[in-house]
């Protein structure tokens, strides 16, 4: 009864724990830097680097937009740079990304959108 007693106790910590540890890490921590974009073929191709401020090692989703002259919006796309790896805090972790052209293409701007922490295996 005791060891149950502890390991449920254990499982707790380690869960107040993993929860910290994503509370320390907020979209502010994530900056994109670097960002650069070029039409090539058909397509636009934008490249950057991830840096988290983060104390763990991260997931950082992206958004990509593509908007005219005036500002309105003509294309979007959400991905994962890294993947299912997280970004460990401190490390530039340079991105690539691409899109179909879209006529009248005039910006290209990136932000990040989400954080999730990937398990480690």
């Amino acid at each position: 009864m005791k060891i149950a007693v502890l390991m449920g106790l254990t499982a707790i910590a380690l869960l107040i724990s993993i929860a910290s540890a994503m509370a320390a890490c907020a979209l502010s921590d994530v900056q994109i830097t670097g960002w650069k974009w070029r039409l090539e073929n058909g397509y636009v191709i934008g490249l950057g680097e991830i840096m988290t401020g983060c104390v763990t090692p991260i997931g950082v989703q992206i958004q990509v937009t593509i908007r005219d002259a005036t500002g309105s919006l003509l294309d979007v796309k959400e991905e994962w740079p890294a993947s299912i790896r997280n970004i460990p805090p401190g490390d530039p972790y340079p991105f690539k990304t691409r899109l179909r052209e879209v006529k009248g293409t005039a910006a290209v701007e990136v932000r990040a959108i989400d954080l999730r922490r990937w398990d480690e295996r």
